[in-house]
């Protein structure tokens, strides 16, 4: 009577192992993911390399903060090209609106940098904040400094119109071209790390999605909204990719320049070491 009791849940028993088999296998593929997606993004190190240590990334993110101080290099010249496209591409009555967000924009960087270099915070404080203003400086362009609201509104009466039809989608093309390709071009010249060029391109994104969605009613070919996000995704992929090499080569610069640092500061100590007298060794070497 036992054996029969038994006997029927033999095929549960199996289903609940091979459920228990699939779900660890998953949750281990799923780590192997994340921790392929830490390296990549340079949150994670070999156990070989001097940035496994939390002072040396610590050290670095100091060296790279350098390059976020107030000065005028491409970065400038990237903000000043969005700029002027956004003028160029908004009507005369909305260009102050336009002047006025970067205006906004460069006053709230100019305090981030004055408050941070004052306060001398954490790398980490500087870099997030830092990233949460440009991501919100995209998001904000998508939604102020597009010209869908004012540049459309006059040629939606006349969708019947062939000529009035192409002019729209030739307008709305433009202005996507535009949009993703200074906002992408920006992104690029910032320089910023791996992770926070992933961040900002999709930020980047999701502004170009607002706009896209507010010139949704025009009747823009669906192979033409194809071709735009498709160039749209690639280009962001380069960026991200070619970010991701720059960023290792500006490790391995770092990394090389702290070997030769300690190489030095070797030296420099065996020399002392070889001018002083006995004593002073041995009580250096039992202070040490």
């Amino acid at each position: 009577a036992t054996g029969e009791d038994a006997a029927p849940a033999l095929p549960g028993g199996r289903a609940r192992r091979f459920v228990a088999w699939l779900v660890g296998m998953v949750r281990e593929q799923v780590l192997c993911l994340v921790d392929l997606f830490r390296t990549l993004m340079y949150l994670s190190f070999p156990a070989d390399r001097l940035f496994h240590n939390p002072e040396v990334e610590e050290l670095y993110q100091r060296h790279h903060m350098q390059q976020w101080l107030p000065r005028f290099d491409w970065s400038c010249v990237a903000l000043l090209q969005m700029l002027v496209w956004d003028l160029v591409a908004n009507p005369a009555y909305r260009r102050e609106l336009v002047l006025r967000y970067y205006g906004g924009f460069s006053l709230v960087v100019f305090l981030h940098k004055c408050f941070l270099l004052a306060s001398r915070g954490e790398p980490w404080v500087w870099r997030w904040t830092r990233c949460a203003l440009l991501c919100g400086f995209l998001l904000g362009r998508g939604a102020v400094c597009h010209s869908s609201i004012g540049g459309f509104g006059g040629g939606r009466a006349d969708t019947g119109s062939s000529t009035s039809q192409q002019a729209n989608e030739a307008q709305s093309a433009s202005g996507i071209i535009g949009l993703g390709m200074t906002g992408l071009s920006s992104i690029l010249a910032l320089r910023v790390h791996t992770l926070d060029t992933l961040l900002l391109c999709l930020a980047h994104g999701s502004a170009c999605v607002v706009w896209g969605c507010l010139s949704a009613s025009l009747p823009l070919g669906g192979s033409t909204w194809h071709t735009l996000l498709a160039s749209h995704a690639t280009i962001a992929l380069v960026c991200i990719w070619q970010q991701h090499d720059q960023e290792r080569y500006d490790r391995y610069t770092f990394e090389q320049e702290l070997l030769m640092e300690r190489g030095k500061l070797l030296r420099t100590c065996d020399h002392i070491d070889r001018r002083g007298a006995q004593p002073d060794f041995i009580l250096g070497m039992q202070l040490l």
